[in-house]
């Protein structure tokens, strides 16, 4: 018939009529299959009270247990008694707190964008069991990436500075530091036209940051070398300390134990530890001990390194006093008992940053061209005898200690077993080389 009205000239008629009745095929369609769609919502719908603080209701029991390990992407604001995570829906009234989201996990149970949980799943669905509250808030895991962004201006004090340091853009770091701002409910940093300043929680946050971070990498890397089957333990030493018979003897306790070594530094004989680089650490103390299990095996004196054409060359006991006037080529934190003696402390003569971060080998270059002096252990003066530098006892001084440091949370047998070989009396430690007989610059 169509056709024939097509034919007869009427064919824009015979267009609508064809619309009109794919249109009511379709709609046909439609009302056939939607009770049923309905009804299939309704019976996955999770229940909940009208009220709902308190324990979380019981779920459906058709949405699998993987849910409740989920954690939505907002927090449930309304709430400041701390009680469960509300959970919104049709028919439920106004939303009192909180707003609507499509939570990936619930939809991929059956569980449409209608309704999600607005807070952090936590524990079993149905238990009663409610997380802590932080100021009113449902808790959060933070968001590593986040809290390594907050770092960085932590560092710079300065979004533009540190956008570039991160290669991203300065309002992609905004964004960033004000939802972290958001995760945890309160300002991190104070801003204006002039500055970025850190607030009192920022300042906790700084505190807590970096050993946070390091504890994240280290989890990766041992995972890593898990993963690859490398049967490896890692030795970390300072220079002048040789750790030879402690590894081979860990080797011959663990046969198909692959034992490596790594040589650190001032600054990072401890970091190397938090961020996994090795498992346990010959360290010369003071250092930070928070999180370390320590126990020292060794002690030897301190001497002062000079160039030869320095006026106190060819000494052999020397004192601080007598080095007071003298600028430093090292941490201060190094030689704790400069602070009291030092001209150049009294004063608070500014000292370039670099040079707390020398190696042994750029201190007694910067020795031997007379900018300076260092304070070393006896063994790292003899380890790097040099014919353009003079060496002195310091007499007023206390010994280097020598400790060996790991992870007091980690449990690892091989850590057990080292520090049987290697930290207890009798048992092969690090050994301190003898003094050459050119070390003492005659």
């Amino acid at each position: 018939m169509i056709a024939a009205l097509v034919t007869a000239g009427y064919g824009w008629r015979a267009t609508f009529l064809l619309g009109a009745v794919l249109s009511l095929v379709t709609v046909s369609a439609m009302a056939a299959v939607l009770p049923e769609s309905i009804d299939y919502l309704e019976a996955s719908r999770i229940p909940r009270r009208r009220d709902s603080v308190g324990p979380v209701p019981e779920a459906d029991s058709r949405i699998p247990s993987a849910v409740v390990s989920a954690s939505a992407e907002v927090w449930n604001e309304g709430d400041a008694t701390g009680s469960s995570p509300r959970l919104h829906g049709p028919g439920t009234g106004r939303q009192r707190s909180g707003r609507r989201v499509r939570d990936p996990e619930l939809v991929a149970c059956g569980v449409t964008g209608r309704f999600a949980w607005s807070g952090p799943i936590s524990g079993t669905i149905g238990t009663g069991t409610s997380p802590p509250a932080i100021g009113g808030r449902m808790p959060r895991d933070l968001d590593l990436r986040k809290v390594r962004y907050f770092l960085a201006l932590a560092d710079e004090l300065n979004y533009g500075r540190a956008a570039h340091r991160l290669h991203i853009t300065q309002p992609v770091l905004s964004r960033q530091i004000r939802a972290l701002e958001s995760e945890l409910g309160t300002p991190l940093f104070v801003r204006d036209r002039r500055r970025v300043d850190l607030t009192a929680a920022g300042s906790a946050l700084l505190a807590d940051a970096p050993t946070l971070l390091a504890a994240a990498d280290a989890a990766q890397r041992r995972v890593v070398r898990a993963g690859r089957g490398t049967d490896t333990f890692t030795i970390g030493f300072m220079p002048g300390l040789i750790v030879t018979t402690a590894a081979t003897a860990m080797e011959a306790r663990h046969p198909g134990l692959r034992v490596e070594v790594l040589r650190t530094g001032w600054d990072d004989q401890v970091e190397v530890l938090r961020d996994g680089r090795v498992d346990v650490s010959y360290v010369r103390l003071p250092v930070d001990e928070r999180g370390l299990r320590l126990t020292e095996v060794a002690r030897e004196s301190r001497v002062c390194v000079v160039a030869t054409s320095h006026r106190l060359a060819g000494k052999d006991e020397v004192t601080l006093v007598d080095l007071a006037d003298e600028h430093l080529l090292q941490n201060p934190d190094a030689v704790p008992e400069w602070r009291d003696v030092a001209r150049e402390m009294r004063e608070r003569v500014p000292r370039p940053a670099e040079e707390d971060r020398y190696s042994v080998e750029e201190k007694l270059e910067h020795v031997a061209r007379g900018r300076g002096i260092a304070v070393l252990p006896e063994s790292v003066a003899a380890f790097y005898t040099r014919p353009d530098i003079a060496v002195a006892t310091i007499t007023d001084i206390g010994p280097s200690r020598v400790a060996l440091a790991w992870e007091a949370a980690r449990r690892s047998p091989l850590i057990r077993d080292f520090v049987d070989v290697a930290a207890k009396p009798g048992r092969p430690c690090a050994e301190l080389p003898a003094a050459s007989p050119d070390a003492s610059g005659g």
